[in-house]
């Protein structure tokens, strides 16, 4: 037992050295020191991107063979497990195409004298980054797949998810959201962010860090269903949960867990559902608003709120404004092609109890017209900061504000331009905020343009002084911005 303690302890010594150690005996008589010049004390590298080479100088370099190894620092010194090496390399000089995950590691030079086999041991300090935590995350359709084009500071990584696992997802995107603290089981301390992408086909969670798939549709559910029909995913304000709608129905997961089958209900649950303090979203057997907090239990709307119960009127467009705003709006068209426009209280308070009214301000409805060109719109996107509503009707954006429904074109787009997606992009998350632009995709043909503006007080639109338009092949769906490995939401 002493023996093992003693290599343990020697072992953990060699992995925390930040500088030059020597490990060998030369200093025992009759032992040839080993002279290696053309080491670093410290490497930085990115993975999937560099190829780390060093070749150093070793006097007498025939009578030794070589070998490379790797080992994590991310492990416990009182647990007593030895952390296991990664051989890199049998060779002097190291050409490593890096394929490590990001984090700090101890890299080892081992040189075996080939007549004693005492081996002389080197060890740098080695950090792996990723390029992939700071920039954009553009949600895309290219020849019927689901893939992200990945603009960062000096490049880009065109078909991320196929990048990293070998294949992009089939089906046409529908959505992808930041999720933040997932972790492979309910009480392990392993936390990472991901992305979470929909397809129509099909749905994947994928590590930032690394880009490598977690979870599959099959792998994410306790028992899958049946019917495979992506729709919405939500990350609620309780960063633990997560909720997923897949072919009208509303399932909710505990980080660590899985997806567990949907509450028992009569609801057909919309596609249209957004996340203020809690989740809303839209019951299409009732036509009524549905409130839930995990996506485990629904709770009701009293009958007399008449503007979000029995509506008689169908979803076309939900925007919940989480954080410090809590708010939300919501567009309902009527069989007659006119529409209500509601200004949603999505505090706590309001969402979680059964006043009246729960949500609303008494002053809605407000009624848009069926001639009104947000009752015929492509594409609609909201405001986090005022109650402005941005639309698309063929290639022309307008803005208009739920007091007065004045209609004020902001944006003309060339000739054969589609709008596909328009976004308010706020980095971090309310409050504080240091990006702060709108976004808007088109498509024309197979090619894909993205435009930044700059959003006034009045919610009129110009041209980002800062962020350039960025151009590619598919068509884009969602748009996620990234600093630091963390991500903005969907406004």
């Amino acid at each position: 037992m002493k023996k093992i303690n003693g290599f343990l302890i020697g072992l953990f010594s060699l992995l925390v050295v930040a500088c030059f150690e020597d490990n060998s005996s030369e200093g025992v008589d009759g032992l040839v020191p080993v002279v290696v010049d053309g080491l670093e004390t410290r490497y930085d590298v990115y993975t999937f991107e560099d190829v780390l080479s060093i070749s150093p100088t070793v006097q007498n370099e025939n009578r030794y063979n070589f070998y490379w190894l790797v080992y994590s620092t991310n492990f416990n010194v009182n647990e007593g497990v030895v952390p296991k090496a990664d051989t890199l390399s049998y060779t002097k000089n190291l050409d490593y195409e890096v394929l490590l995950d990001p984090g700090q590691y101890i890299l080892v030079f081992n040189a075996v004298d080939k007549e004693t086999g005492v081996t002389k041991k080197i060890t740098s300090d080695l950090y792996v980054s990723t390029l992939n935590m700071n920039g954009w995350y553009l949600l895309k359709t290219e020849n019927d797949q689901t893939d992200f084009d990945f603009i960062y500071s000096g490049g880009r990584i065109n078909n991320w998810i196929r990048f990293y696992n070998g294949k992009s997802m089939e089906g046409n995107a529908v959505k992808a959201i930041y999720v933040p603290q997932m972790k492979p089981a309910p009480t392990s301390s392993d936390l990472y962010n991901t992305l979470f992408v929909l397809s129509d086909e099909d749905a994947g969670i994928y590590r930032i860090d690394n880009g490598l798939q977690t979870m599959n549709f099959e792998s994410m559910f306790f028992s899958a269903p049946v019917v495979k029909k992506p729709q919405n995913v939500l990350q609620p304000m309780a960063t633990q949960s997560l909720v997923f709608i897949n072919d009208g129905k509303m399932y909710g997961m505990t980080k660590g867990g899985r997806f567990s089958n949907p509450p028992v209900s009569t609801y057909k649950v919309s596609p249209m559902a957004v996340v203020a303090a809690m989740l809303l979203g839209f019951d299409e057997n009732s036509k009524s608003m549905i409130i839930s907090d995990n996506g485990n239990s629904f709770r009701s709307i009293p009958s007399n709120s008449s503007a979000l119960t029995s509506t008689n009127a169908d979803i076309v467009w939900m925007a919940g404004y989480a954080g410090s705003r809590s708010a939300g709006m919501a567009l309902l068209k009527k069989t007659d092609g006119s529409g209500n426009l509601l200004k949603l209280n999505m505090n706590y308070g309001q969402m979680s109890s059964n006043s009246t009214p729960a949500l609303y301000d008494p002053s809605n409805p407000h009624i848009v017209p069926a001639s009104h060109g947000l009752m015929n719109a492509d594409v609609i996107a909201g405001n986090y900061d005022n109650d402005y509503v941005y639309y698309a009707v063929g290639s022309q954006i307008y803005v208009t504000d739920i007091a007065s429904l004045q209609e004020r074109l902001q944006i003309t787009l060339p000739v054969g331009e589609t709008v596909t997606c328009m976004q308010h992009v706020k980095y971090p998350d309310p409050p504080s905020t240091n990006l702060n632009v709108f976004v808007v995709a088109s498509v024309i043909g197979d090619q894909y343009k993205v435009r930044f503006y700059d959003i006034s007080s009045i919610g009129g639109l110009t041209p980002s002084g800062t962020q350039s338009e960025i151009t590619g092949n598919g068509r884009i769906a969602s748009v996620i911005y990234m600093e630091q490995g963390t991500g903005t939401r969907i406004y």
